[in-house]
């Protein structure tokens, strides 16, 4: 096969000059004069490979480095996660009423609700209210914050099983659909809802409130 006809085919597998330079050891002028010389129809048609050619290799170099860099992302929150020992009730304590201070209702004199869609920071809470707060288990009122694309049953299963609260103390869910969805949220985005844990308790709610002025006060001391 002629070195023409090489080039050619390299041009055609969306190689570029310097890569078809590199190969066949010919000068880039000289594979420019070739092309030149091609029909206006192959003209296209290399172009046309050349540029498929072009976005399927920046989108593997794309993935390839978002996969890099995910790993290393990963590497540092492990690195970091890692410096997090076994929370001490002192520790319990703190992170508790700081997290009811951020995502809690705090104009209710009455109760305390806690509302989140995190398992994670449910989870915590819940802790929290046992074992800082020492809230029965019978006191504890759920309610679900739901789209109309949400299963109710299949969401109190989920957060009574995850809570360990029982589904007799689960209210009727609320449907909520903001404007700006317009019914086309997805279906995984929030699958269970938010959950809103309450607690009727005067007394435990103004010692929250207290514990949230507490860690005020602490802040401005500190600075």
């Amino acid at each position: 096969m002629s070195s023409r006809k090489q080039a050619i085919d390299l041009l055609k597998s969306g190689c570029s000059y310097s890569e078809i330079s590199s190969k066949l050891n010919i000068a880039k002028s000289t594979l420019n004069s070739w092309f030149k010389k091609l029909s206006d129809k192959e003209k296209k048609k290399i172009k046309s490979y050349r540029i498929k050619n072009w976005k399927k290799s920046y989108l593997s170099y794309a993935n390839k480095k978002k996969v890099k860099t995910k790993q290393e992302e990963q590497k540092l929150q492990q690195k970091a996660a890692s410096s997090i020992k076994k929370i001490t009730k002192r520790e319990l304590f703190l992170i508790g009423s700081a997290l009811y201070w951020a995502e809690g209702a705090k104009t209710n004199r009455w109760g305390l609700q806690f509302s989140n869609s995190d398992p994670e920071m449910i989870l915590l809470i819940m802790k929290f209210f046992r074992q800082v707060c020492r809230v029965g288990e019978k006191r504890f009122y759920m309610q679900l914050i739901l789209h109309p694309n949400i299963d109710a049953k299949e969401a109190i299963n989920y957060w009574s099983k995850l809570t360990n609260v029982s589904k007799i103390q689960f209210k009727k869910p609320c449907y909520s659909l903001s404007k700006s969805s317009k019914k086309r949220r997805k279906k995984r985005q929030l699958p269970y809802g938010t959950l809103q844990v309450r607690i009727h308790d005067k007394s435990l709610t103004h010692k929250v409130y207290g514990y949230i002025k507490g860690l005020k006060q602490a802040g401005v001391v500190q600075q």
